[in-house]
Formats: structure tokens, C-alpha cells, sequence
């Protein structure tokens, strides 16, 4: 960790201290997580702008799963663990009538169903779904915990299985005839199989996961497509940014540490020229579709510690004061990854 401060520390200055679990806003965020999620499901359709169902795509649900599971670590509240559990209860019954077997249902209306044999089903939401089924799994104990550790165990082998390339890349599952590995869903199963290897210890997670960095930095950032770095910048600095985060602890100390710090400096150097609590002239427009990500990024800061993640939550909560409408899409992306940073705030106090 000391090499890649040291590095990083020409571009970013330290922050301090965030205020802990006293941090209202935080437990306030996930209230109104809890009870959007308490909502009947129907299938994300981007003109439904009903207020009676939650019609999200998953893979946004799933970070505001995982915050969820950082909020009753802290508080002990049942409530945020029950919502989790209900969130991922869910996701187990329609994964029992996936095909292929071990499959994620993403909720899109236009894609493949549970139960249906045609349509397009990805790895990389999917793995999204995984991690925050991977954390309600840490915090239940018996045949619950059990049955959700079971469900992640399932996905990671159909996709190690099935969708990954000899090149070490993973493919995006089943999109269109596209077989070849692309990067968002190399960077987000491999986050998932770090996670994976942290909580089992088993040697095939870790490979995966040193396999999707090998991939990832032989490919570059820059070479990146669909979309490409110009195209999509704020997902692919949150998706790599995560997985590099992730993968620090186990390339620290070896051959790919340098890769990493490189990696790392580029991802925090993009987020001090692009944020607008750094760089108020940045065009970047965070209520944006495709731009929401940038709720996400103090969470990669927070984790590392560096950077000033405590102004750019900041920003980022008076930015929501006027975005109450939990039923548009953009909105609810942003409080989800939003309560992700600030469930990353946290962590980084309390470690």
C-alpha cells in the first residue's frame, strides 16, 4: 500500500474523516432504499414511471443491496438486513428457473426471462447481482447464508464454465452472437471472484480474478469498445476502478503491483479532473443517463483512502436533495451507487 500512496499522493491530496454511522443522511438513504425495494417487482421498462412498483434493473438494486448490508453492520437495525434478504430471496427464485442453470434474471423486459431459452443475458450485470447476494450471504447464518452461498458458487461456474476466453477475458455472456471478452464484464466477474476467494479461500476464484487483470491491463483502458473510453468514461472508470481496488490486496507486493499502481493513478487522476466538488467546470452531467456512475466513485476513494471523498459526497448529496423520484431510472441509479459511497465512508472509518 505504501508504493501506491506514494504514487498517488503527486496527484491527490488525503481527505480526513467522514462522521460515522451518526452521518444521518446515510441511514436516511437507506430508509428510502428499504421501502422502494419493499415494492411489488415488475420488470424494467425505461418509460414506466409508476410509483407503485419497483421496476429497476437489478445490477442498481445490487449496490443499494450492498450498502444496505453495510448499514445493519453498523447499526444493527433488522430492518436493512431483512431487506437484503428479501431483495435477495427474490433473485434465488428466479435463478431456479434461469436457463442455463446458474443464470442471474437482470429484470429487462426485452431480455431473456426466467423460464425462456431465447434473448440476450449478461455476465456483467449479472455479477453485479452476485456480489450483493455474496454480501446478504455474510450476514445470515444458517440454511439462509447457506443457500445464498450456494447461488453465488452456482453462477461463478457457469460462467467460468461457459463464458470464459482462453485469452483470459470474459465474455458478456449471451449479447447478440458477441462471444469475444469485453471489458466491463471481465472487470465486474472478476471484482465478484476476488470477493469470492476473500470469503472461501479457494484457489480457482483467486486465478479467475489475477486472469481478468492480466486481461484488462494487456488490453488497455484506452482499447476498450462498446463503448469506448470517449464514449463511456464514468462506467469504465467505476467498473475497473472497483476491480483494481479489489484486486490490490492480491497483487500487492508481487510482478503486477507496478500494473496496478498504474492502473489506480489513472482511475483517481480521471475522478480529480472529471468530479465537479474537484473541477466545477467539468461537462460531465451526473443525472445524465450512462453518467450516474459518478455517484459511485467516492466509494473506490474511500476504500483506498486517498483523495477528497468527503466533498465530493458532498456535493454529490446536495446534488440529491431536489432528486426525490425514486421511479425514474437515473434517479434511483444514483441513490443506489450514492449509498454504496457513503456505505464505503464507513468502512473506511470503522477498519
Amino acid at each position: 500500500m505504501k508504493r501506491l500512496l506514494v504514487l498517488v499522493l503527486t496527484l491527490l491530496i488525503m481527505s480526513g474523516c467522514g462522521s460515522g454511522i451518526q452521518d444521518s443522511p446515510f441511514l436516511t438513504r437507506s430508509d428510502r432504499i428499504v421501502a422502494e425495494l419493499a415494492k411489488p417487482s415488475a420488470p424494467y421498462v425505461a418509460t414506466d414511471a409508476s410509483t407503485q412498483t419497483h421496476h429497476m434493473p437489478f445490477f442498481e438494486d445490487s449496490y443499494g443491496v450492498r450498502a444496505l448490508c453495510e448499514a445493519y453492520r453498523a447499526s444493527r437495525n433488522p430492518s436493512y438486513l431483512a431487506a437484503a434478504q428479501g431483495w435477495t430471496n427474490r433473485i434465488l427464485a428466479d435463478q431456479a428457473r434461469m436457463i442455463p442453470t446458474g443464470a442471474y434474471y437482470m429484470n429487462y423486459s426485452e431480455f431473456r426471462q426466467p423460464g425462456e431459452t431465447q434473448g440476450d443475458w449478461y455476465v456483467a450485470d449479472s455479477s453485479s447481482i452476485a456480489q450483493a447476494v455474496l454480501c446478504t450471504a455474510r450476514l445470515s447464518n444458517g440454511p439462509e447464508g447457506a443457500r445464498y452461498q450456494a447461488s453465488v458458487q452456482q453462477f461463478f461456474s457457469l460462467v467460468e464454465d461457459f463464458y470464459t476466453n482462453l485469452d483470459g477475458g470474459t465474455s458478456n455472456g449471451i449479447w447478440g452472437s458477441y462471444q469475444s471478452s469485453w471489458w466491463a464484464s471481465t472487470a465486474i466477474f472478476g471484482a465478484f471472484a476476488f470477493e469470492m476467494y476473500k470469503e472461501t479461500g479457494d484457489p480457482i476464484y483467486l486465478e479467475r480474478g489475477l486472469k481478468s487483470f492480466d486481461w484488462l491491463s494487456t488490453t488497455g483502458t484506452m482499447n476498450f469498445v462498446r463503448p469506448s473510453f470517449a464514449q463511456g468514461a464514468p462506467g469504465i472508470i467505476l467498473y475497473t476502478g472497483e476491480f483494481y481496488v479489489q484486486a490490490w490486496p492480491y497483487v500487492q507486493g508481487t510482478a503486477r503491483e507496478p500494473v496496478a499502481s498504474k492502473e489506480l493513478q489513472f482511475v483517481f487522476a480521471w475522478m480529480t479532473a472529471n468530479q465537479k466538488s474537484q473541477n466545477p467546470n467539468s461537462p460531465i452531467d451526473y443525472t445524465a443517463h450512462g453518467q450516474t456512475y459518478m455517484a459511485g466513485l467516492p466509494a473506490l476513494s474511500y476504500t483506498m483512502r486517498v483523495g477528497d471523498s468527503d466533498a465530493e459526497l458532498s456535493y454529490l448529496r446536495t446534488l440529491m436533495t431536489n432528486e426525490t423520484n425514486l421511479a425514474d431510472a437515473d434517479i434511483w441509479a444514483l441513490t443506489t451507487w450514492l449509498a454504496w459511497s457513503e456505505s464505503a465512508q464507513l468502512l473506511g472509518i470503522n477498519r
